[in-house]
This record gives C-alpha cells, sequence and structure tokens, in this order.
C-alpha cells in the first residue's frame, strides 16, 4: 500500500515543540486574523503548552493538526488543520496556512490533496469543507487547484474588526 501523509514534495506530521515558533509566527500575525478567528496573541509558553498537550487522536478530539515539510530538506513550509470532525456524517472543515516565504509554489494544494487522500483511504470520510474570504484570493485559488468546488456564498461571515464582517465562501470536495 502506497504510504498515506506525503506525495513526491510534501510530508505532513504532528506537530513537535521545536514548532512552536512557527505557530507564533502564524497565530500572532495579525494581518492573518482576517482569515481565521484569532483575535488576541498567543504567547510562547501558551503554544508550547498546546504543543505538549496535543492529542492527535482525531476521535476523540475532533480534530487533527499537521505540520507541512518539505519530503527533500524537512522544512516546514506551512500546517494544515481537520477540525468539526464528524464521524458519523463522514466529513470534516480543513484550514491551511503556507508560511509567507513558501506561497506561490503549489504547497497548499498539494497539502489539500495529502489530507484528502488521508481522509478518504485511513478515515473513510466523504467530504471536506472550507472556507474562504471572497477577497483571498490565493485561498480560492490554492481550494479550486486541490479540487475544491465553489458551493456557497456565506454573507457577512467573516469579521474582520468591531462591527464588521465579510463575505465568504464555502468550498466542498466529495469523494
Amino acid at each position: 500500500m502506497k504510504p498515506l501523509l506525503c506525495n513526491d514534495t510534501l510530508r505532513l506530521r504532528a506537530p513537535e515543540p521545536s514548532d512552536a515558533e512557527f505557530f507564533k509566527k502564524w497565530d500572532n500575525d495579525t494581518s492573518l486574523w482576517d482569515t481565521g478567528s484569532s483575535c488576541a496573541p498567543y504567547s510562547l509558553h501558551l503554544i508550547e503548552d498546546y504543543i505538549a498537550n496535543y492529542n492527535p487522536d482525531i476521535f476523540v478530539t475532533r480534530q487533527l493538526r499537521l505540520m507541512v515539510e518539505l519530503s527533500s530538506t524537512g522544512e516546514v513550509v506551512g500546517a494544515i488543520d481537520i477540525y468539526d470532525f464528524d464521524p458519523i456524517s463522514r466529513r470534516a472543515g480543513v484550514g491551511f496556512i503556507i508560511d509567507s516565504n513558501f506561497r506561490g509554489n503549489g504547497y497548499g494544494s498539494s497539502a489539500l490533496r495529502i489530507v484528502e487522500e488521508f481522509c478518504r483511504v485511513r478515515l473513510n470520510m466523504k467530504q471536506l469543507y472550507a472556507y474562504s474570504g471572497v477577497e483571498n484570493f490565493p485561498s480560492i485559488k490554492t481550494l479550486e487547484n486541490a479540487s475544491f468546488k465553489r458551493c456557497g456564498k456565506l454573507r457577512r461571515w467573516i469579521p474582520t474588526g468591531f462591527n464588521r464582517f465579510a463575505d465568504a465562501f464555502i468550498f466542498q470536495i466529495v469523494f
């Protein structure tokens, strides 16, 4: 059987203590807060505690966080999350970040395809969904390149400041 969680370019793996600085960088970049659900900075101590207590059992926690690294060098290029895992409906949400130094290389789409195969083959899931702000063109392109289909628009979905919201597209891949 072909190995899961990797391809010729990327490998997905569990977070390690040495990854804390990546999470600190990404989670505390206020320019990214509108693409996720962050609304306050995270301390390095809090992130290290999260990693130390991380439980990768998706059937217990209903989520799975994986680091995205280059197969050739082990260099971390991003992270991808499976969240709101529903084993009865056999679906989950997926979110991803590619470090700004590595964007534009197709790593996001490639990581999504690896996750899709893992979810289909190992977890027996039937679909994944993702949200993207309607003006987050790199995210939209990444999702479409990974065969996700735009299936709706959610009005005033993403908080963008005090009493301000942006629309989002919802994407889905059914397998």
